[in-house]
């Protein structure tokens, strides 16, 4: 098997390290995703209290590189200063990592460049964005997906999702509400103050995933999210 990856900046602009003569030499190793937690021994006890705060470190990825000439060396480092990156790797099916920043222990062997890429990711892996119409719909991510749902009706909106009431007052044809930005809105306009409800919970869940009406007249709905993986 071939062992590259595939990269977009927030820019658009794509990278493939094996078109650009840069060649992995060894498939990586890939951490488990870690818990955040803090183990504290408290004065007076014989055992310790371990606090889990329910969320995941960032992880370090080394990926081992050679190129032939030290120009597409210094091209594969232009291309990763100063914007985000999507970095697909050959390895994971389509998959993307979040990249935050990254290092380069540079080699030369005999002059080639020989190198060592140190990537700081996001601590999950992460799907092509989905867009939702249907009131019941799977979720094939491994953890909870923050999500933006516009709702479109008039009037005082109310719907369930997941079990749980959210509702919407004075809405004029259309109105979104994003759990990852905490925020409500019709285009510029701020509709927080008309939002009731806990924004922090509407998230997509792994598995089935579930919209139904309530009160008002809700004539339609759209949902978009990112599914989120263990890999």
């Amino acid at each position: 098997m071939i062992t590259n990856i595939y990269c977009v900046r927030k820019d658009g602009e794509v990278y493939q390290t094996d078109t650009n003569n840069v060649y992995i030499t060894n498939k990586p190793d890939i951490p488990m995703n870690e818990r955040e937690t803090e183990t504290v021994k408290p004065l007076g006890r014989n055992s310790s209290v371990t606090y889990d705060y329910g969320t995941y470190k960032n992880r370090t990825i080394t990926i081992p590189s050679v190129t032939k000439k030290y120009n597409d060396f210094y091209k594969f480092c232009s291309f990763f200063n100063g914007t985000k990156i999507n970095m697909y790797p050959s390895w994971q099916n389509g998959l993307y990592y979040k990249v935050l920043s990254y290092s380069i222990n540079l080699h030369d062997a005999k002059g080639i460049p020989e190198f060592d890429v140190n990537f700081l990711l996001e601590p999950f892996m992460y799907g092509e964005e989905e867009k939702i119409t249907n009131s019941t719909f799977e979720n094939q991510g491994d953890v909870n997906s923050k999500m933006k749902i516009k709702i479109f009706g008039s009037g005082d909106l109310q719907f369930n999702f997941n079990g749980k009431s959210y509702q919407v007052n004075d809405v004029t044809d259309y109105v979104t509400i994003d759990s990852e930005r905490m925020e409500c809105y019709k285009d510029g306009e701020n509709k927080g103050n008309d939002f009731i409800g806990d924004i922090e919970e509407l998230e997509v869940i792994p598995g089935t995933n579930i919209f139904t009406n309530g009160l008002g007249n809700i004539t339609k709905f759209e949902i978009t999210y990112v599914p989120v993986y263990f890999r």
